[in-house]
Parts: C-alpha cells; structure tokens; sequence
C-alpha cells in the first residue's frame, strides 16, 4: 500500500482553501446563536419548569410555531453545522462521521439553549426548536458538502484581498475614515430618537385626546399635572413621587397644574393657558383632586405652543402626574395627552387594563415602528400613582410612588438603523444597540485584525498604536452621541465598544 493512501485525506478531493474558517465560522455562528436565543440574558434560576417535576423534560406544545419559525430556526443553525463540519473535514474526519456529530453536536447545544430558556420568563422552551435547530445542523452539514470549498475560496479571496489592500500606510487613513462615516450617521441616526417633530398647534388635553371620543375617556381622580423641559436626577425623582414634595424645590418646572379648586385650572407657572372643562364637570367627591367620569375632560384654552417649543429645543422632557383610577380591566383610556383632533399626538400619556403605557412623537415613531412604553400591572383600581416618566435624550425612565421601573428604554442609533428594515420594539430596543455596536466596532476591529499581520508584534512600540486604535473609537462616538442627544455619558457604552473592537481583531484571526 502506497504512503499516500495511508494518509488521512483532509477533503475528498484536493486540499482546503488556505487560511481555514472553521475557527471564525464556529465562533461566530455560537455567538449569534446564544446572543438571539438567550437575549435578554434575564434568568430567574428559582423558576419551575410548568407541567414538569423536572426542568430537564422540556415541554411540547406550549408555544404556536408556523412555517416562518420553523425555516428561521433551521437557519439559525446552518452556520454552525457548516462550521462544525469544515473543522472535522479538514482533520480527516470521514464523511458519516462528519454527519453523525452534526446531529449530535446541534442536538446538544440546542437541547442545551432550549433548557436555559426555562429560566427566562420571556422565552419559551420545547422540544420543537430542538428537532428544527438540529435540522439546521444536518443541513449545515450538508451544504458543506455540497458548496463548501466554492464558498471558502471566495471568502478566503476576500480575507487575501483585504490583506493585500491594508497596508500598514493605507490602513492609517483608510480605518479612521471608516470611523468618521460611521460616527457622521451615527448623529443622524441618534436625531431620529428625539422630539424634533411635533405639532405646535396641539393643546393638551386631561382625561382623553383632543378628537374628544368617549371610548378613550379616562375614568378616575387627578390631582397634579406637571412638566419640565430636562429629564429630573434619579434622587429627586425618586422623591418626588415617593410625595416628598416639601423638601424639594420644584420651581424650575415649566408648568404645574393643581386641580384642587374650580375650573378654570390655572398653571400656577402662569407658563400655559388655563384648563376648562369640555363638557359640563362630573360631581367632586375629593376637594384635593377633579374627577373624571369618561363623558368629561379638560382641554387648555389655546395651544401649548410654548412648552412643545421648549421641549424641541431642549430635546428632553419630564412629565409627572398624580392619579388614582376608577377601573382596572376594561379601559383603554387618556390621562393626558398633547394632540390635535387629526393626525399623531405629540405624546401619550395613557392606561391599558392595569398597565401604564407612554408614547412621545419622533421621526422614528411615527413611521414603521411600535414605540409605546407599556408597564405593567402599574395600576390598581382606588389607589393613587405618583408617576413621573423622564426622557434625557436617548432614554427613557419611570418612577411610580417612590420607585424606578428596572425595565430599559433607550433609543439610540440601532433603533433608528433597524427602523429602516423591520417595525421595532421596545422589547428588543436593547438588542438593537447590540447589533449597532456590533457592526461598527466589530467590523472596524476585523479591518484592524487585518493590519496587525504586517506588523512587528514583538516590539513594544507596535502595541501603542494598535490600543489607541481600539480605545478611542468608542471614546468618540459615545462623545457624539452625548452631544447630539444631551444624555449623561455611559461607561458601559464605552466598553462594549473596546470588547467589540478587541473581539474582531482576534476573531479575523482565529485560524
């Protein structure tokens, strides 16, 4: 027998592209696959499995799934089984064996996702998304096989391209001017978050919309209404809900309304136009507070045109409101809005059921997305709420009766960015800075990657450069976006930037 025949064949035929990318493809396909299943990383460990003693059973028909989620979740997994399947390859690994360790390789780790997803309440586990995502292991396999080395090379003539052309001079002007276009759209993108739209013509409205149609008439007591033109600190919001209200001073408000006498309510700033009734009061049952019956609503004299202006040039906003509604479930009702009778309101203070919901008009809202904020079970029937909501730019905070509400709402470029390709959400506004840090950093950290190889890494002097290279990048666009939006500057921003950055030059060369 010959001393080739003898040898393990890396493919069935030739040998592989050279570099390999089974360490990158497996790197990243895991990544994103932990990153879309396991988002938003909020486990509950002391949660039971429902309808099973034991977390490990999962369970099977808990969840709807369609044909739609069965192909994302099959495509989750081509990467991984594609990935999975050059590394075995390219180590000798026949080609049923290859097969075999697809399935179980992508049965396990999608068993094992599927039985963390048993400890985040927003998730749903079964047994289902393992049988699909192992399809997409096996399939993975098999486009391998199929298109595998065709589609190496080309990615391997890319990686060769790109080596050829980053230089270590051209590299010098041609990353920091990939930097600077991303930090020009980034302010853009940031601009679409903020209240640069709004109708100047619109009053504000207590207890329903300026349309005045019963079916979004409020029913309960209010006792105070108030606004600023800046987001309030964390300490004094805190307060002030908590009805600490002697004890801060709360003259640089721009408007305050107490509804404790008669109408006309007058804004005791003497900043906005009085409140009236639209129709004739219903009877006053607490003399600190009007009480709205659903057939009744305040609307001020002439347009709020002074406040909208306000909160435009400031580009941030507080809003507090004391109240106590009637009803729980059953009403989808205004608090207080500022709209005009047709066409999108400038915000949206309102309640669903016994969840508290606010929406503010800016270019990203009012276009291919569902920006209200819902949080729930804010309400009981009978009892008062000390509600401030606070916008600072970029995000968004609520403080009821003393507390802040722990969910995030930030709008940032992601958000904007992802507006133009998909309707977004607040649920998934976090997972959108993500992506948008990903791509930036991630990508810029891969073009740095590149460049290292032509470098001398064993002098010291090599390291200087190459550090500022992925420490001031999100040093800058953090200062941009603290810039455009006026929000307070975030270290941890800062520091998915450097780990972003960090990540793609090691990633690009992992093999």
């Amino acid at each position: 027998m010959s001393t080739e025949m003898t040898k393990p064949a890396k493919w069935e035929q030739g040998q592989p592209p050279s570099p390999d990318w089974s360490n990158r493809i497996i790197i990243l396909s895991v990544a994103g696959i932990l990153f879309l299943t396991l988002f938003p990383f909020g486990f509950v460990f002391h949660a039971k499995s429902p309808g099973s003693t034991s977390p490990f059973l999962l369970q099977s028909g808990l969840k709807s799934v369609g044909a739609f989620d069965d192909f994302l979740n099959i495509l989750l997994f081509v990467p991984f089984g594609f990935g999975l399947s050059e590394y075995l390859r390219t180590k000798g690994t026949s080609r049923r064996t290859s097969l075999i360790l697809a399935l179980v390789m992508g049965a396990m780790f999608s068993y094992g996702i599927e039985f963390l997803q048993n400890y985040i309440p927003s998730r749903d586990a079964g047994w289902h998304d393992v049988f699909t995502n192992t399809a997409g292991s096996i399939a993975g396999f098999a486009i391998f096989e199929l298109v595998g080395k065709a589609a190496l090379r080309v990615l391997s003539a890319v990686d060769s391209a790109l080596g050829r052309m980053l230089t270590p001079q051209r590299a010098a002007w041609l990353i920091p001017l990939y930097f600077v276009v991303w930090f020009g759209a980034s302010g853009q993108l940031q601009r679409q978050t903020q209240p640069s739209n709004w109708d100047l013509n619109g009053p504000l409205v207590v207890g329903n919309t300026a349309a005045g149609r019963q079916a979004s008439g409020w029913r309960g007591e209010i006792d105070r209404l108030e606004f600023w033109n800046r987001p309030l600190p964390d300490d004094l919001a805190r307060r002030l809900t908590a009805g600490e209200r002697t004890m801060i001073d709360a003259s640089a408000s721009l408007a305050e309304y107490e509804f404790s006498a008669t109408a006309p309510f007058r804004d005791r700033r003497g900043y906005l136009p009085d409140l009236n009734w639209k129709s004739n009061p219903p009877p006053a049952l607490n003399p600190g507070a009007i009480v709205l019956d659903g057939k009744s609503w305040l609307i001020s004299a002439s347009p709020v045109t002074p406040l909208v202006m306000n909160i435009q040039e400031s580009r941030q906003f507080s809003i507090h409101v004391i109240c106590t509604p009637a009803i729980g479930e059953g009403m989808d009702a205004r608090i207080a809005t500022i709209s005009r009778a047709s066409g999108p309101m400038d915000l949206d203070l309102r309640q669903d059921d016994a969840n508290l919901v606010f929406w503010f008009r800016s270019p990203i809202s009012v276009s291919h997305s569902i920006l209200a904020w819902y949080i729930s079970n804010a309400f009981v029937p009978g009892e008062k709420r000390d509600i401030l909501i606070s916008y600072d730019g970029a995000n968004l905070s609520a403080y009821i009766n003393g507390q802040r509400e722990n969910r995030e709402y930030e709008l940032g470029p992601g958000t904007s960015l992802a507006r133009l390709i998909r309707r977004v959400k607040p649920s998934e506004l976090i997972a959108y800075k993500y992506v948008y840090y990903a791509l930036l950093f991630f990508t810029g950290g891969i073009l740095l990657g590149i460049t290292c190889r032509r470098l001398n890494l064993r002098s010291v002097i090599t390291y200087l450069p190459l550090a500022a290279a992925i420490l001031i990048p999100p040093v800058l666009l953090e200062i941009i976006l603290v810039h455009v939006s006026g929000r307070a500057r975030s270290i941890g921003d800062m520091v998915i930037g450097f780990c972003l950055a960090l990540g793609g030059s090691l990633w690009i060369n992992a093999d």
